[in-house]
């Protein structure tokens, strides 16, 4: 009787839905794990999460993100993890600086042009149809394909290096140059 109740929990556990929750940069300059400071649970707002994004989460920089020019996020982990990365709305050309770390991204990513991007390796772990890569034309360094998903480039890609261990990428026309 104990196992079988133990084996239902866990069977109803693993089947429950993920939730995502939408996480919204504001404050200006700062680190990615500073989430008491930076990470909003609205655009704008002052209720902060209570932990960094994780693979199931969204993560927005919009117009209440950043409040003059030269303001940057450093990502200070070694693994950075969202499912989704949006720069729509984003205004005075901010800096992303994560040079020591790995940004995985599960779903899509949103750049756009003005901004700066100096990622080392950037993951796309993506694991369904529709995700998109919209660069911006800013430069990257590597990138690597590892989930199931197909992705779409929406623009075009300047990179030193693309490695696809699977899913597909099926609209490779990558301009790959020393960055």
């Amino acid at each position: 009787l104990i196992r079988k109740t133990l084996a239902t929990l866990l069977l109803t556990l693993t089947l429950l839905p993920v939730s995502a929750a939408d996480y919204f940069w504001v404050g200006g300059t700062g680190n990615w794990s500073d989430y008491g400071n930076h990470w909003s649970t609205t655009s704008g707002g002052t209720i902060f999460h209570n932990a960094i994004p994780s693979l199931n989460d969204h993560v927005y920089f919009d117009a209440n993100s950043f409040t003059a020019a030269g303001q940057s996020v450093t990502f200070d982990n070694t693994f950075i993890y969202c499912l989704n990365m949006d720069f729509t709305g984003v205004q005075f050309n901010p800096s992303v600086n994560g040079l020591l770390s790995k940004l995985n991204v599960y779903g899509s990513l949103t750049l756009i042009p003005g901004m700066s991007w100096s990622v080392k390796r950037t993951d796309f772990a993506g694991t369904g149809s529709g995700l998109t890569l919209t660069t911006a034309g800013l430069p990257f360094d590597t990138l690597y394909f590892t989930g199931s998903g197909s992705y779409g480039l929406l623009d075009a890609l300047n990179c030193k290096s693309v490695f696809i261990n699977n899913g597909s990428f099926p609209e490779i026309y990558c301009f790959c140059s020393a960055v």
